[in-house]
């Protein structure tokens, strides 16, 4: 049992990977959207063109959204960013991805499969199956 603490505590730290979550749409209001949420993508129409922004820290009030917006790049400052609610086309929120924890379950257990394979024959290769 002891030999399996290792791959146990890798899966577990797999299991919780941020590579399980993914920005997905949500369909409620902006303010139940925003609520617990630490961070979150507004799509919304400014001065004619359809912008995309990830914001830090939302907040939503009953005729407006923002936050701080997410530098994606190098930045010195943080902006704060905030808009009306009647130009903002979709809030994304990050939710856990059954298919990419799947993807990582499976990747994981091929993964200790090759490993016990080869344990395996190691073993067997000094005598243990004699």
């Amino acid at each position: 049992m002891r030999s399996l603490r290792k791959p146990i505590s890798l899966l577990l730290i797999m299991w919780y990977l941020p590579a399980c979550t993914s920005f997905q749409t949500t369909y409620v209001a902006p303010q139940e959207a925003v609520a617990g949420q630490d961070k979150i993508r507004v799509k919304a129409w400014e001065n004619g063109d359809s912008n995309q922004v990830q914001l830090l820290h939302p907040w939503a009030t009953a005729d407006s959204i923002g936050g701080v917006e997410e530098c994606i790049q190098i930045c010195d400052a943080y902006q704060v960013w905030a808009t009306s609610l009647d130009k903002v086309q979709a809030v994304q929120t990050l939710r856990v991805d059954a298919g990419r924890s799947a993807a990582v379950a499976l990747g994981l257990v091929v993964a200790l499969s090759i490993v016990a394979v080869i344990e395996l024959g190691n073993a067997f290769d000094r005598g243990w199956g004699r």
